[in-house]
């Protein structure tokens, strides 16, 4: 790469499928904020019930471009909705559309994905795998395109305990795997088949949604869950969003002579965080909430075990059977039973993310270094994307702050 980073993007168009996730809004923002010379950027928006320009207004309502709107606000004049679905032949654009892309867009970054691990197979390899194809369809139409750049999970390679920054082969073909679903899987089938909140920017702390670690975190501090299958030498891999977004936006500048570059956005080989100092922060914090949560305790306690049926044992008798004894005073009170439901929500949460918890991992960055190492020593401090000095005391209490703040805004937090 010649020039800086921003000079890079200068007159390009850029088209985001994802925009509207957790990762994309912090891309689509950055890359307004510090690549000014982008000329538009194009983002896939699905064409909902809901009006579709109130849908773009609630968008960009969003606290994280407050940066922008103080600071730059015709830069949002920059972002071009269009109507499109991954799911559908062609993306679902119209003629129009797909001719303004296809002249125009010379980058495409895609992280556009279901998350949801209790989605039927057939659900996630429609939007997953055969969204991706059909996206990569149009880009080979493209008249100017430069780079594709695609987001993914470094856990989808979770059957290996050490995963290298490498493209890794798939189980079976595409072709297969669709004859699969269409003669219908096995549970076994499935099985084998399918083995964080910012830093600094936009906003420090700042968090949109309660999935992943959030909803896992923030169900311990509500006393939703106090124990976790997990040791307290297991890894916890987790990467503030803002330095994912960089990651993205600086890849996308550098050639590369391999076919397919692979960069890891990790933090368990450079920085590792492990379970024993997540239980010290939320044990340490001391949170105040406004509502009569009687799960909520002044100093939560969490604990870990190895063990299922011990897991599931202290849980009846420690959540679940006070939690039904609670709403029996409410119900006979003519009052709205809600405890239990609520603890479902965070032992559903729990289940989910058994697999994660109760495994460790070590994934690779050493190509992310050696892409941090390529740039200036400006773009350094513009687009950080080494995490080694993430000081993980400091950032996981702005990250608890951020989830009270921008997700539950009527609960105060004292330090």
């Amino acid at each position: 790469m010649r020039g800086s980073v921003a000079d890079f993007y200068d007159g390009k168009s850029i088209f985001i499928c994802g925009s509207s996730g957790f990762i994309g809004k912090v891309l689509l923002e950055k890359l307004l904020y510090s690549c000014p010379g982008i000329e538009y950027v194009y983002i896939l928006i699905r064409d909902k019930k809901a009006d579709f320009l109130k849908r773009m207004k609630t968008f960009l309502d969003k606290p994280i471009f407050e940066r922008l709107k103080k600071e730059n606000p015709s830069a949002l004049d920059k972002i071009i909705p269009i109507k499109g679905d991954l799911t559908l032949k062609n993306l679902g654009l119209t003629p129009e559309d797909e001719k303004l892309l296809i002249d125009k867009v010379s980058i495409v970054i895609h992280l556009a994905a279901t998350i949801r691990f209790k989605e039927p197979i057939d659900a996630m390899f429609n939007i997953n795998v055969c969204g991706t194809e059909r996206l990569l369809t149009l880009c080979k139409r493209m008249n100017n395109i430069r780079k594709f750049v695609y987001v993914s999970t470094a856990y989808s390679n979770s059957e290996h305990k050490v995963i290298e920054e490498r493209i890794y082969p798939a189980p079976i073909s595409i072709n297969e795997m669709k004859k699969l679903i269409i003669n219908g899987l096995s549970d076994s089938q499935t099985e084998k088949l399918l083995m964080s909140s910012a830093v600094a920017e936009p906003l420090p702390g700042w968090v949109d949604n309660w999935g992943g670690a959030s909803g896992l975190i923030m169900s311990v501090l509500e006393g939703l869950n106090d124990m976790l299958l997990a040791r307290s030498t297991h890894v916890l891999d987790l990467i503030p969003v803002d330095y994912v977004a960089n990651l993205i936006i600086v890849a996308a500048t550098k050639d590369s002579f391999d076919d397919v570059p692979v960069y890891h956005s990790s933090t368990s080989e450079l920085n590792p965080l492990n379970y024993k100092l997540l239980k010290y922060v939320t044990t340490a914090k001391r949170i105040s909430v406004n509502n009569n949560n009687r799960f909520t305790k002044p100093q939560p306690k969490l604990t870990y075990t190895m063990s299922r049926s011990k897991m599931e044992l202290i849980t009846l008798f420690h959540k679940t059977l006070p939690a039904h004894v609670v709403d029996l005073y409410l119900h006979l009170r003519g009052k709205d039973k809600k405890y239990t439901k609520l603890l479902k929500r965070g032992l559903l949460l729990r289940e989910v993310l058994n697999p994660f918890t109760s495994n460790s991992w070590v994934i690779h960055a050493q190509k992310c270094i050696e892409l941090e190492e390529s740039l200036s020593d400006s773009d350094r401090a513009i687009f950080p994307v080494n995490p080694s000095n993430i000081d993980w005391k400091e950032y996981l209490n702005s990250y608890i702050n951020g989830m009270y703040k921008y997700l539950m805004s009527r609960t105060q937090v004292k330090n």
